[in-house]
């Protein structure tokens, strides 16, 4: 801590010390802005404890909770060794919150031991009397059920799977996502095929992510592009189009507005709503 604190201060250091920029300034630049609602203070901390729960579920939420019980419990005292691994666990998910990592991936180193703690506590229920054995057996049956459920809801859901057809959805009608991606994977591979040098990649989409075309990191894989994406809505691109040479997707609704900007636009590929379009010099 002491040496992540040493490198955060280096840029403001120079700046006082070298630049002879104001205290305040620096202060306002460094910690205000940075802070601010267009920075961290726009970013959705505790994503990941949230995903863990929501996305793993019964066991996900055990898994958060098992490290305080080993820590915490009174009736069950825990070797230092397993109490480290908690403290461990524990804190790799809390720098992982301050540090605002946005998806449960970067937690996955911990899962095994967050797994072994989860076991360990169910393990100390088993050791008790016949009634809390029976209880406990029955709870880690639900929790097996669960977790193969849950794993199953997860896999349909996939990207890239049309899941309208499957069994599972009639029993939970709620978690029905009826979208397939085929047409959009084609559009990114497509795109991909016209990267150049010296050439920007364009999306235009809506505001809200995924509500017409899919997030960048979409097309950043399925294109294998080469260079970052630039993201426009249709009022953000009208009044500060970026110049051609371009290349892009938008939906079939705003390409008259890009035909209007970009009178050398043509279009490359067509599927459903999705279109893959260039734009020359």
């Amino acid at each position: 801590m002491i040496l992540a604190i040493a490198a955060m201060s280096i840029w403001p250091l120079i700046q006082i010390i070298k630049y002879e920029m104001p205290v305040m300034s620096v202060f306002h630049d460094e910690i205000v802005v940075w802070l601010g609602p267009t920075q961290l203070g726009a970013r959705p901390y505790f994503e990941i404890p949230l995903r863990m729960v929501i996305n793993g579920g019964l066991c996900g939420l055990l898994a958060l909770l098992a490290p305080f019980v080993i820590l915490f419990s009174r009736n069950e005292k825990s070797p230092p060794a397993v109490r480290e691994i908690a403290v461990a666990s524990l804190a790799v998910i809390g720098l992982a919150i301050v540090s605002n990592f946005r998806h449960v991936r970067y937690v996955i180193p911990v899962v095994p031991v967050l797994c072994f703690l989860v076991a360990l506590v169910f393990y100390w229920f088993l050791e008790r009397g016949p009634a809390v054995r029976r209880r406990t057996i029955a709870a880690l049956a639900v929790l097996l059920f669960a977790g193969f459920a849950e794993a199953k809801i997860q896999i349909n859901h996939l990207e890239g799977k049309d899941d309208r057809g499957d069994k599972i959805n009639v029993w939970i009608p709620a978690l029905i996502v009826p979208r397939d991606v085929t047409d959009e994977k084609l559009i990114a591979e497509k795109l991909g095929t016209f990267q150049g040098d010296g050439t920007k990649i364009v999306l235009v989409k809506a505001k809200k992510p995924g509500a017409d075309l899919l997030w960048d990191s979409f097309y950043l894989f399925h294109g294998k592009l080469r260079s970052s994406v630039s993201k426009y809505t249709v009022d953000e691109i009208r009044s500060n189009p970026p110049p051609a040479p371009l290349i892009g997707v938008c939906v079939a609704r705003d390409l008259p507005v890009l035909q209007q900007l970009y009178p050398n636009l043509r279009t490359e590929l067509v599927r459903a709503q999705f279109v893959c379009w260039v734009a020359a010099q």
